[in-house]
C-alpha cells in the first residue's frame, strides 16, 4: 500500500504550482516597483523631471498593489 494515493499527489503537485506562479507574479511586481524608482534617478539625471515624477507615482501605484495583495493572501489565510 502506497502511503499516498496518485490524486493526493497531483493535488499537491497543483497546489505548489500555484504558490509558485504567485511567488513569482510578486517578484515580477517588487522588480517593477525597484526599477521604477531606479528609472526615477535616470530621469533626474538627464533633466526629464516630468517623467520623474511619472515614474516616482508608478513606483507607488505598484507598491500599492502589492500590499493590497499580501493584505488580501493574509485575510484568507487568516480565517
Amino acid at each position: 500500500m502506497k502511503p499516498f494515493s496518485s490524486a493526493l499527489k497531483s493535488d499537491i503537485l497543483v497546489s505548489n504550482r500555484g504558490d509558485f506562479k504567485t511567488m513569482m507574479n510578486n517578484a515580477m511586481l517588487a522588480v517593477l516597483v525597484i526599477l521604477s524608482f531606479v528609472f526615477v534617478g535616470f530621469a533626474i539625471g538627464q533633466k526629464l523631471f516630468w517623467l520623474a515624477g511619472l515614474l516616482f507615482l508608478s513606483g507607488f501605484a505598484l507598491m500599492s498593489v502589492g500590499l493590497r495583495r499580501k493584505r488580501k493572501r493574509d485575510a484568507v489565510h487568516a480565517d
